[in-house]
């Protein structure tokens, strides 16, 4: 896994940590909401940059984001403290436009 101490962080790759990132955040994400299935992220990444999207029901936005966005600050904080440890910065967005 990527937290292991016997990989180099030179030898990571951004799609790999993007993909494991995302694998982390998605059941995190659908057990938050009232319409799980219409949770979709998405992920870029550079070389030291992963770039998260995270695409919900408009009724699910709030949830997400929760009251002064403590629910997504310690979303944030997680991926962060993954991505730190292997010298990547994230950014992560939520976009409420999926209607059901």
């Amino acid at each position: 896994m990527f937290m292991s101490r016997e990989i180099p962080t030179t030898f990571v790759k951004p799609e790999l940590l993007t993909e494991h990132l995302v694998s982390v955040i998605k059941p995190i994400l659908t057990s938050m909401v009232e319409y799980p299935n219409d949770i979709e992220v998405t992920g870029k990444s550079t070389d030291h940059t992963i770039f998260l999207s995270i695409f919900s029901d408009r009724r699910d936005t709030g949830k997400i984001i929760g009251r002064q966005g403590r629910n997504i600050n310690a979303v944030r904080t997680l991926l962060a403290a993954i991505a730190a440890r292997l010298n990547f910065g994230i950014v992560i967005e939520v976009i409420g436009v999926l209607d059901s």
